[in-house]
């Protein structure tokens, strides 16, 4: 393994684990072979991921783009994720080492699906929670599989990422859970607001009157006016005290129903909105928190926008990897 990172940053901005680089760049694969997909048909030249995260290689030139830009966003998540622990009394390493962990079951994910021959087939139902929430469970199986130099708050973290499930008296690893979670939600290949992000996801999956015009999706109401909606909704929220989760979720939900009536409804197995918009309601809570800690949250971008040291070398040695 390239040693990208010799010593975590005396300024306190955190840097990747060497168990988490070593997960994420140090692989192994099986031969060139075709592979029988469970569909029925086969893939031809298939290097099936025998350790590691299997994310620096692509099967196929064509997947190169892509591979690029789960980097591009999980390090940003793990830019940013340090940035917002820095500022709530977490520890930066952490919250910047879960933003990467998280993702490193992406191709693992994909590869169960697929193919009754891959390493983890049938370890998960890949057919109930998000695909998120799925791939941070074979994140989790690799690296508990591969390494014994993962911190135990680490693995810790990385269990409770499903549903933000709260860790018992323990303050500080709770800060860098919400931290690393807010931040996968605000960085897309930028740094987007909540409001805009989950215009997409409504877009996606809740809202009606799906046209196509020439070719993408169009809906009557301009995304524009929607991240307005969601915007004012969400800052109202973030405001209110004293409420359970359950019931701002409702708030939220009435919010919608307020502004939107009819044009959505709730019909998605896998991403039903009361789950989603908890994450929102959290989220929101924690934006209130990062405020009184001095933030300006429309400049978060701003704020992150200076890429260290470490992620300029991983990110050019990703790129040559991948373009071999």
């Amino acid at each position: 393994m390239v040693n990208l990172v010799e010593a975590v940053p005396e300024s306190g901005d955190g840097a990747p684990y060497q168990c988490i680089l070593k997960a994420a760049l140090e692989s192994e694969f099986s031969e060139s072979k075709t592979v029988d997909r469970r569909d029925g048909t086969c893939d031809e030249g298939i290097r099936l991921v025998e350790k590691g995260s299997g994310l620096t290689h692509v099967n196929k030139p064509e997947e190169t783009d892509q591979l690029l830009g789960l980097w591009n966003h999980f390090l940003l998540v793990a830019r940013v994720s340090a940035f917002l622990a820095s500022k709530l009394d977490a520890d930066p390493s952490l919250a910047l080492n879960l933003g990467i962990a998280v993702h490193l079951g992406n191709r693992l994910r994909k590869e169960a699906v697929a193919y009754a021959q891959a390493r983890f087939s049938g370890k998960h139902n890949t057919d109930s929670g998000t695909i998120n929430d799925q791939e941070v469970l074979y994140a989790l199986d690799m690296l508990k599989r591969d390494s014994t130099e993962v911190p135990e708050d680490l693995i810790t973290l990385i269990g409770h990422w499903s549903g933000m499930r709260p860790i018992e008296d323990r303050v500080d690893l709770n800060n860098a859970l919400l931290c690393a979670e807010y931040a996968d939600l605000r960085c897309s290949h930028t740094i987007v607001t909540l409001g805009e992000r989950f215009v997409g996801q409504f877009k996606r999956f809740w809202m009606k009157g799906r046209e196509k015009t020439g070719g993408e999706d169009c809906f009557a109401i301009r995304d524009d006016e929607l991240a307005k909606i969601f915007t004012d909704i969400i800052a109202e929220i973030g405001d209110i005290e004293g409420q359970t989760e359950q019931a701002l979720t409702e708030m939220f939900i009435a919010g919608i129903e307020e502004q939107l009536a009819g044009q959505w409804e709730d019909n998605h197995d896998q991403y039903p909105i009361r789950y989603v918009i908890r994450g929102y309601v959290i989220f929101a809570q924690l934006e209130k928190k990062l405020r009184e800690a001095g933030m300006d949250m429309s400049k978060l971008a701003t704020e992150c926008a200076q890429v260290p040291e470490w992620e300029t070398r991983l990110r050019r040695d990703i790129s040559s990897k991948l373009q071999k």
